[in-house]
């Protein structure tokens, strides 16, 4: 074994000084997340473009939601400075280029918005001009926070205006799938959400947007909020130089470079506070030397004087370590770890505080840090030249004069040790003092994964302290990686996924992802994606993409891009599968992802609506619910909604939008097969017994036609708008109320133009008939379109 004597870097840390000032990377949050409440439902979708806020689709998205008070508190967020926001996404791949992000927020008394983009009162909590999404696999979903550069204050009384506003100057058809959910009762009837997007349009982040499209009710994203509360730094902690402590002072303040023990938190005026501190060692033993108190008890009671960062210093203990005046005496304690146990509890949330810390064997050398070469994702090219460099600590009283330091590295999966290299450290190493070993160069032209270890063994003394002794320690891995040049492999099939739903003859976008796993950017990479009906694998799709660049470095490495769209001829099953067909590929395991997914068959038949059959998997609940269902899965065949009930009431007076929308391409309506609303049997044989009241804030009941926006969400025409093809409606939609005129439609408006049944543009082979059209009672004129009764 060849043995180096070499000079070594040394870098001296200070033993030990005073509690350092708090930063934005230590502040102590409660991480508390909202979602829609009871009857709430949480759901994931990508497909309502201009509704996902971290979506490309436009050059501009911005949206707003209100979070009540009420569901705040319900989920036990406390009053305080809101530090983060974080939105749950999955299936995320970086845009091609950066969004400016803004975030501002508000209080209101409000329950529901207004379409007004006015940010008086509002504070900018986050800006970030240059943000990008990292890679999120589809089946690890995770949380995207918004760590904000300015903490907005909430009083836990108001209700929260959040504005998320992103801009770039393109756009592309790339968007995460988001967590979302709806808000559930009492809160369903008045709360909405408003959006404005748009194409090549200046930055709105920056300008107020002419308008907004008020959604109602609609999908909020589920949110993780952090407060500003609990415990930020202590004495002792795990971090330089409040790590070692000297055996044989007495920590008791008098001299700065030995402070007492304390707990450094958040806190807010006249909040009430309950602290508990105890110190057990030396591990593994766990028995409690410290312990402190306060009139005798081991709860503290501490009553908040002021808002923001606060010391709370010890001034009483028991234990083997407890000095006069809450001091921690180190006079007679043992050299070893020993680990601060500390919690702060308020009303509704407790923090748990944990740190390991030592108390300074007379000898004891640690490894401290792997500096080279960096674990996954960074890369290293097989055949190239990469440093083996590690740093060593004294963590002991006595000078470390010398030492030896061994790096090895195995070959995985096998294990094989490949590489080992030993360097005998000569010279002086104080207490806390680094030192930085620099080992032989390792290269090799296998292509693969490797584990590196570095142990350090003390020569000059017997380490009393062996745990510490290597890195990475017991039970964990240090891993690295030596890759091609060039290589690429299919990553994942993003749509169509078996967890979503597609619908025959409904078409869909399907979007992949290929990693670049090797050191070079790439370019012009055909990408193949096929898809074949089950059984038989019967092929009925076959697309190439050319991919243009991909970067070398993570998160640039992964590249999501669109096919074009795929309309599944039937219902069933299918299998979709991703090839990569890179020239010269020196790796084809990783070319092909595969899997399955189904598709739902479309409408047929009867189906009612109301109350009166609850539970029946052909029922609908209300009639906004049946249109729902009616523009996402489309017809197969002509479909009949029979009402059940005495009364129906559909839309909000609130918002500036027909009752019912009923605009653009419903897939599969023709002549063969139209939809007719009418009375079921046992209401039909009553004049006027079914009375459908028309709420509208615009003074348009139910609107038939083309539309370029519409607002169900479900439609085709959202996931394609600027295919003109989805805007024109098909037409053939009936609302026949029988021989007895069982259907009244009554017109519910806050506007003088009232329309309760409105033919726009394009509007063909639309009846009417047989049913009894008002108005409820108002003082203005009333304007009702023209069509046969």
């Amino acid at each position: 074994m060849r043995r180096k004597f070499l000079r070594v870097l040394l870098t001296t840390a200070i033993l030990i000084a005073g509690l350092v000032s708090s930063s934005g990377d230590l502040r102590s949050q409660i991480l508390v997340e909202v979602d829609g409440g009871p009857g709430g439902v949480r759901t994931w979708n990508y497909t309502y473009y201009v509704y996902n806020p971290l979506s490309d689709y436009s050059n501009n998205q911005r949206n707003r939601f209100i979070y009540r008070a009420s569901e705040m508190l319900a989920k036990g967020m406390t009053p305080g400075q809101i530090a983060s926001f974080a939105i749950k996404l999955r299936n995320a791949t970086p845009w091609p280029a950066s969004r400016n992000v803004t975030i501002r927020m508000g209080s209101t008394t409000a329950n529901a918005l207004t379409g007004s983009w006015v940010t008086t009162g509002f504070t900018t909590v986050y800006n970030n001009p240059a943000f990008n999404l990292p890679v999120i696999p589809i089946g690890s979903p995770d949380w995207v926070t918004f760590t904000f550069q300015t903490p907005f204050m909430w009083d836990g009384t108001s209700n929260l205006i959040i504005d998320f506003c992103t801009y770039r100057t393109g756009n592309s058809f790339l968007f995460p799938d988001w967590e979302s959910t709806t808000v559930g009762t009492p809160n369903t009837n008045s709360w909405n959400k408003q959006t404005f997007y748009n194409f090549g349009a200046p930055d709105y982040c920056a300008n107020n947007p002419p308008y907004a499209y008020i959604y109602y009710p609609y999908n909020r994203p589920v949110a993780l909020f952090g407060i500003l509360s609990g415990i930020e730094t202590s004495f002792p902690d795990d971090v330089d130089p409040r790590r070692i402590l000297r055996a044989g002072s007495v920590y008791d303040g008098i001299d700065p470079n030995f402070p007492k023990p304390s707990l450094t938190f958040r806190q807010t005026l006249n909040q009430n506070i309950n602290l508990t501190y105890r110190i057990v060692g030396p591990l593994p033993a766990e028995n409690v030397v410290y312990q402190a108190q306060r009139n005798g008890s081991s709860t503290m009671n501490h009553v908040a004087g002021s808002t923001g960062l606060f010391t709370y210093t010890m001034s009483d203990a028991t234990g083997p370590l407890a000095g006069a005046g809450g001091a921690l005496n180190l006079t007679n304690a043992a050299g070893g770890s020993y680990r601060l146990e500390a919690t702060y509890q308020i009303p509704g949330y407790t923090q748990t505080w944990t740190k390991e810390f030592n108390i300074a064997f007379p000898n004891d050398l640690m490894v401290r840090q792997i500096r080279s070469p960096l674990v996954v994702p960074k890369k290293y090219p097989r055949g190239g030249t990469i440093p083996v460099s590690a740093r060593i600590q004294n963590v002991g009283l006595n000078d470390v004069t010398t030492a030896r330091v061994i790096a090895t590295i195995n070959q995985l999966p096998g294990n094989n040790e490949v590489y080992r290299d030993t360097t005998d450290y000569l010279g002086l190493l104080a207490t806390g003092d680094l030192g930085t070993i620099d080992f032989d160069n390792f290269t090799s032209l296998e292509v693969g994964s490797w584990s590196l270890s570095v142990c350090a063994e003390l020569l000059n003394a017997t380490d009393q302290q062996t745990a510490n002794d290597c890195q990475p320690t017991a039970g964990n891995t240090y891993i690295f990686q030596t890759l091609y040049n060039e290589e690429v492999g299919a990553q994942a099939i993003d749509a169509p996924i078996n967890s979503s739903n597609y619908y025959a003859k409904r078409p869909f976008t399907p979007r992949g992802r290929i990693i670049n796993g090797g050191m070079q950017d790439l370019s012009n990479i055909p990408v193949r994606m096929q898809i074949f009906q089950l059984p038989g694998r019967v092929p009925v799709y076959n697309q190439v993409v050319i991919v243009p660049d991909v970067g070398a470095d993570a998160p640039l490495n992964v590249a999501s891009f669109t096919f074009p769209a795929f309309t599944p001829p039937v219902a069933g099953q299918y299998e979709v599968c991703l090839t990569t067909e890179y020239p010269g590929d020196p790796i084809n395991t990783n070319n092909q992802v595969c899997q399955f997914f189904n598709v739902q068959a479309n409408l047929s038949g009867v189906y009612t609506i109301g109350t009166l059959k609850a539970g029946d998997p052909r029922n609908y609940l209300t009639m906004q619910a049946a249109a729902d269902d009616l523009y996402r899965k489309g017809v197969s065949g002509p479909v009949e909604f029979e009402l059940t009930d005495a009364a129906y009431s559909v839309g909000s007076t609130a918002l500036a939008l027909p009752a019912l929308d009923l605009t653009t391409k419903i897939i599969g309506v023709d002549a063969s097969n139209p939809v007719t609303f009418k009375p079921s049997l046992a209401r039909s044989i009553n004049k006027g017994s079914i009375v459908v009241t028309l709420n509208s804030g615009s003074g348009v009941g139910v609107l038939l036609g083309q539309s370029s926006i519409l607002s169900n969400p479900s439609a085709i025409q959202f996931e394609f708008p600027t295919d003109p093809q989805w805007a024109n409606t098909p037409g053939f939609i009936r609302f026949d109320g029988g021989e007895q005129k069982s259907l009244v439609f009554e017109l519910n408006a806050s506007t003088p133009f009232r329309a309760p049944f409105y033919l726009g543009d394009g509007s063909h082979d639309l009846t009417v008939k047989n049913c009894i059209i008002r108005n409820s009672p108002m003082t203005t004129p009333s304007y009702v379109s023209s069509l046969p009764s």
